[in-house]
């Protein structure tokens, strides 16, 4: 279990989260935040999320890539 916070539109989101096998979970400390799970897979430099549960958009995919600087 680690915590993190990240900033969207000049506001401050604390979460928690969990990783187990491969499921991404965040449990955000602001009550009307939803909690939400990703699935996600590493592969060829690339991560890719799946939303899931609490998500908004479930089955929405994202990919993240690695850049070199």
């Amino acid at each position: 279990e680690n915590t993190d916070f990240f900033n969207s539109l000049s506001k401050y989101f604390a979460f928690t989260y969990t990783v187990n096998d491969d499921v991404l979970a965040l449990d955000f400390e602001l009550e009307y935040v939803n909690d939400c799970k990703y699935s996600f897979v590493i592969k060829d430099e690339k991560m890719t999320f799946t939303g899931g549960e609490g998500t908004a958009v479930v089955g929405e995919v994202y990919e993240l890539k690695k850049v070199k600087r």
